[in-house]
């Protein structure tokens, strides 16, 4: 059964919130999957993390875990040390996730996000930053399938990423990997600025490679808030190699904060609305995915 799920941060401007005021409102919302970063955890006890699993399995939620490596720690680099520590910090946050239960684990493995792009980029530099990403990937795989958890590397544009923009790099470096528990996260936002075609983009990583779906307009809006989205063609797409996996919703709209900082949102695009409102929004989001995607 596809699940259908959103951001944990929908609700709140800062990426600090509380976990289970927003499983209470994913609940309201129609939802029964939520995205979390894992790294906003890192120093819960126990008892914290049990109270949001409890929570979480008492209203039918699936915790997903997302992470990724920083400015410290990025893994195109030839500096070992930073190499290393890209490693071992994604693999922490695999633990970290499976102290929740996740078995899905998404995020970026290559470069800071927002991206600190090097000086002096050319092909032949991508190429081999692309080969050292590889290898990295390779050394964290076994860890997330120890831990029963398959781990899903996603595509950003080009402002905010630099190795992986487009669909076909994503195959490039998931043929690679060729490990069962590494799968390609596409986002509908970033390939409406990169692909020529998004329907084009879902055919190249195909059902082999393509593990899961973030959801948004192209201006980060919930779906069927735009226009400028061929939801049709997307979702005509995913059932053509016959996709069946979760249906994550990412919306950004509320500006300013940690999270508007990131997403580079100066504007509210939720129009003021209060949380009520922002529930009642995100049900109908959910209601048009399903219209078009349970066809």
């Amino acid at each position: 059964m596809t699940r259908y799920g959103s951001i944990f941060s929908y609700w709140s401007k800062d990426w600090d919130c509380d976990l289970i005021k927003v499983l209470e409102n994913a609940s309201k919302s129609d939802l029964n999957c939520i995205e979390f970063h894992v790294n906003r955890t890192m120093n819960y006890s126990q008892q914290q993390i049990d109270e949001i699993k409890a929570c979480a399995k008492e209203l039918d939620i699936e915790l997903l875990g997302n992470g990724g490596v920083d400015e410290t720690c990025v893994t195109y680099t030839e500096n070992e040390r930073l190499t290393r520590r890209g490693i071992d910090l994604i693999k922490s946050y695999l633990v970290q996730a499976a102290r929740f239960g996740c078995v899905f684990f998404d995020g970026g493995y290559s470069e800071s996000w927002p991206v600190q792009r090097p000086i002096g980029l050319t092909a032949e530099l991508k190429a081999t930053y692309t080969q050292r990403v590889i290898e990295a990937i390779r050394q964290m795989v076994p860890t997330a399938a120890e831990l029963g958890i398959t781990m899903h590397m996603e595509i950003v544009n080009r402002f905010e990423g630099f190795l992986v923009n487009t669909c076909a790099e994503a195959r490039y470096i998931a043929e690679q990997v060729n490990h069962p528990n590494f799968k390609v996260t596409m986002d509908t936002y970033h390939m409406n600025i990169e692909e020529d075609s998004i329907e084009g983009g879902i055919m190249t990583l195909g059902k082999e490679y393509l593990g899961h779906m973030h959801l948004g307009e192209s201006n980060r809006k919930l779906p069927g808030q735009g226009s400028q989205i061929d939801w049709d063609k997307v979702f005509g797409g995913l059932r053509k190699i016959g996709y069946d996996k979760r249906l994550l919703l990412e919306p950004f709209t509320l500006p300013y904060g940690t999270v508007g900082n990131n997403v580079f949102l100066w504007r509210d695009l939720s129009g003021g609305a209060d949380e009520q409102q922002m529930i009642e929004e995100m049900k109908q989001a959910v209601a048009f995915v399903k219209s078009k995607y349970e066809i």
